[in-house]
């Protein structure tokens, strides 16, 4: 789902922690929301509020290195994985503190962590979209990864943009790649 801003900025609404503060991912060249969603550096592109949306800073736990989306676990709301340039990290306090998991080596110019996706059924199940590296998939809460880009055409990966699990059949994925939806 998405969440729309003053100036028409938009945003992916991420989750919510056990305390009921939101986090989203997304930037803004925009003036609106007072520093948070900036682009210019030192650019932070998870925020969160306290206040159901009335403002927003920029969420300062979340390690810098992993701080370009974000993803809750369905069934336990205080469990985060937030995805960056080449890493990613997972909270299991409600954000409080992150710890770096462990993910395949990725191109030097991977674009970054684009999408995560977890099966809402059996959170085991966890997918991460690699811009340019294609499909990551976690069978164990996300502490390792490795590759599922099997049914992308081909040079799909090389453009991953966004991942979505079926939430009736959480064996079905949708990619999105700049070459069309898979």
């Amino acid at each position: 789902s998405y969440a729309g801003f003053p100036g028409g900025d938009s945003f992916e609404v991420a989750t919510a922690d056990p305390d009921g503060n939101l986090y989203v991912a997304g930037a803004s060249a925009g003036p609106d929301l007072e520093g948070a969603f900036r682009l210019t550096p030192p650019a932070r592109f998870i925020n969160l509020s306290s206040d159901d949306g009335g403002t927003w800073t920029p969420a300062a736990d979340v390690p810098p290195e992993c701080d370009m989306t974000l993803a809750g676990n369905p069934q336990d709301p205080a469990v985060f994985l937030a995805g960056g340039s080449t890493a990613m990290c997972k909270s299991t306090d409600g954000g409080h503190t992150w710890r770096t998991v462990s993910i395949p080596p990725v191109r030097e110019q991977s674009g970054g962590i684009a999408s995560i996706a977890w099966d809402s059924k059996d959170p085991r199940f966890i997918y991460g979209a690699f811009t340019f590296s294609g499909v990551l998939k976690s069978t164990d809460g996300g502490e390792t990864w490795s590759a599922a880009n099997t049914g992308l055409a081909p040079g799909g990966q090389s453009a991953t943009q966004k991942i979505l699990v079926d939430p009736a059949v959480p064996s079905r994925l949708y990619v999105k790649t700049q070459s069309g939806i898979y």
